[in-house]
């Protein structure tokens, strides 16, 4: 198979066609594209045809991240709603670079040049992915990183009333090394038909503390900012911008939601990837 295969073997998601992507590319040296997301176009093992996938930048074969879970994944993140006994076991995926689709390498094959972190949305009919692509930068000592989301907006839910949504994000800045990114679980909530989204992701104590703080409005897809710092004093203002979108199960009253976010935190661009889901 071709390097656009081969550079695609990680998570898994489930569901029918129409995928619906969003993706955002930041790092401290400028715009670098790693992968892209859409509808899967490959078939057989690595199809249906239709659904979300994930391709290699600069090529049209998407593979569905639903054939190759079994291969990739790392850990069960269990997040527990603040306040409530509601809990949510995110999986968390991930495959480093080097790895080669067959063995032996057949021609024309080559090694994945890029690590690649994704996280599961749990409970959903329409299965929902967030995640981190990264390769070494051509600067020297560097790491180029880009956060997305890909998922089924089929059937998607918004909250009828104000309701907690709990959660993780992925956060990453040009030191941050490949397939090491931050892991931070939060809690969001939501405002009535979505109109407003607020809460925070954190991570670690003192000066080690590390919080991603996402605010924005819209709806099902939603807008705004967003604010990222280590230590325990905030910024005092926002230094950065978040996007995304809802998700669910239409048939459970089930809703999620995902995002990106991207900005510069004292002189250092970061890019994170973050979801969730209500309790």
């Amino acid at each position: 198979m071709k390097q656009a295969l081969i550079a695609l073997a990680i998570l898994a998601v489930s569901g029918a066609a129409q995928a619906q992507t969003y993706e955002v590319v930041s790092d401290k040296a400028g715009v670098v594209n790693l992968v892209n997301l859409g509808p899967t176009t490959v078939g057989g093992f690595h199809g249906p045809i239709g659904a979300p996938g994930i391709a290699a930048a600069g090529t049209s074969d998407y593979i569905s991240l639903q054939s190759i879970e079994s291969f990739t994944h790392v850990s069960a993140l269990d997040q527990t709603l603040a306040g409530t006994s509601t809990n949510w076991v995110f999986t968390y995926h991930q495959l480093a670079p080097g790895f080669i689709h067959t063995e032996p390498e057949h021609e024309g094959e080559e090694p994945l040049a890029v690590g690649l972190d994704g996280i599961k949305i749990p409970g959903l009919a329409k299965s929902v992915y967030f995640g981190i692509a990264s390769a070494d930068s051509a600067t020297p000592g560097l790491v180029d990183h880009q956060a997305w989301y890909v998922g089924d907006k089929k059937d998607r839910v918004l909250p009828s009333s104000s309701t907690d949504y709990v959660g993780v994000a992925l956060v990453a800045t040009p030191s941050t090394a490949v397939n090491a990114p931050s892991v931070l679980p939060g809690q969001l909530t939501v405002s009535s038909g979505a109109t407003s989204i607020s809460g925070q992701f954190t991570a670690g104590s003192g000066t080690g503390k590390k919080t991603l703080e996402i605010a924005a409005t819209g709806g099902a897809v939603f807008s705004g900012t967003a604010k990222y710092y280590v230590g325990t004093t905030a910024p005092g203002a926002t230094n950065g911008t978040s996007q995304g979108q809802f998700f669910g199960d239409a048939g459970a009253s089930a809703s999620a939601l995902a995002g990106v976010a991207s900005g510069t935190y004292l002189g250092t661009g970061y890019v994170a990837s973050f979801g969730a889901r209500q309790k």
